[in-house]
């Protein structure tokens, strides 16, 4: 997805990375990486300027939102990097764009439950 993003940006990001909020451990999980915490310092500049966080979360929650872990993780990097510039998209469920695309998600499950079911009669 993160090429996609890039590509869709026109090259207006230099850089765009994707990063999850947690990790299980073992190597079955490293798909994880990287994680949030501690990306932003890790990239060139050793966290220096202005990073858009992108939101991909459908509702608030213990990541997402107001008070949330990716905000916690953000005030504590600009706090230990002062040239840090963080800003917060809004979420992706914010806006009603979603609503088509969920529909017809659901349309898609329902008619391919429908012809698995049609197909063991």
């Amino acid at each position: 997805m993160t090429n996609a993003v890039s590509a869709a940006l026109g090259g207006f990001a230099e850089v765009v990375i994707g990063a999850s909020m947690e990790r299980r451990e073992g190597d079955a999980y490293a798909f994880n990486e990287p994680l949030l915490e501690g990306t932003l310092f890790n990239l060139e500049g050793n966290g220096s300027g202005d990073f858009v966080v992108a939101m991909m979360f459908l509702q608030p929650g213990r990541h997402a939102g107001s008070g949330g872990d990716v905000a916690t993780i953000l005030k504590e990097e600009e706090t230990q990097h002062p040239g840090l510039k963080t800003h917060i998209t809004d979420l992706m469920g914010s806006g009603d764009d979603i609503i088509p695309i969920l529909a017809d998600r659901f349309s898609e499950c329902l008619a391919s439950a429908a012809a698995a079911s049609a197909g063991s009669i």
